[in-house]
């Protein structure tokens, strides 16, 4: 299997990618469930400048049925800090002095997103992850 291919711009960070070019009619038997990879953790980038989050998954998981479910996120504010004084530690090995940034985990708006697509086409899917990408 190959993956789709998409159009990431710099400044995207991705974090799991099984967006795969496979149709999903051809992948099981009538009333058989869907197996890998038709299940709801698909792919999912961010973007810590622009505070964004992309997801995509099938869903209902493995169901036949089912469609790619898209979703572009905003982060809660405040979950992300930038590192100030008080939030770095340095320490001393030997002659090199280490420098760790203390940050807040990433928390996306899951009950307030920017957009959602849904669609059983992969390449309608590709072509609005695309769009988010840049902005669009």
């Amino acid at each position: 299997m190959e993956l789709l291919s998409l159009k990431i711009p710099a400044g995207w960070e991705m974090i799991k990618n099984h967006f795969y070019d496979i149709v999903h009619e051809n992948h099981s038997n009538p009333g058989e469930l869907l197996g890998y990879p038709f299940h709801e953790d698909i792919l999912f980038l961010r973007n810590r400048h622009l505070r964004r989050s992309v997801d995509l998954g099938w869903t209902p998981d493995c169901d036949p049925n089912g469609s790619y479910k898209l979703t572009l996120l905003a982060w809660l504010d405040g979950e992300l800090t930038t590192p100030s004084p008080k939030q770095t530690i340095l320490r001393k090995m030997e002659c090199v002095t280490l420098k760790y940034k203390l940050t807040l985990p990433i928390t996306e708006d899951w009950n307030n997103p920017i957009e959602k697509f849904e669609s059983n086409c992969r390449f309608s899917i590709r072509d609005r992850i695309n769009d988010f990408l840049r902005g669009k």
